[in-house]
């Protein structure tokens, strides 16, 4: 991964937790401030260099693309869990 400043690492690492736990959803930029305890105009510099940085793909005001990222739906990771011809299948790492 590109090397990241502590505030970039810390604003990309609330966006990820965010959307795990809200199945995808993007948070605004107001909940990634009060995640992170930033201002958020500091929120919105981190993200432009996460793009920069070419990690994410800001897309919308409520709609950030992570690279590499996948969406499972939640029926099939209870399955990937147990099954690791779908874990094969889907080319996800175990």
């Amino acid at each position: 991964m590109t090397k990241l400043s502590k505030g970039a690492r810390r604003v990309y690492d609330a966006l990820i937790a965010y959307k795990l736990e809200n199945d995808g959803q993007t948070p605004t930029h107001g909940e990634l401030a009060i995640a992170t305890d930033y201002a958020i105009g500091t929120v919105r510099y981190y993200l432009y260099a996460l793009e920069r940085a070419d990690l994410i793909t800001l897309a919308g005001p409520r709609f950030i693309l992570v690279h590499g990222a996948r969406w499972i739906p939640p029926e099939t990771a209870k399955l990937c869990r147990d099954c690791p011809a779908l874990i094969n299948a889907l080319n996800l790492d175990p």
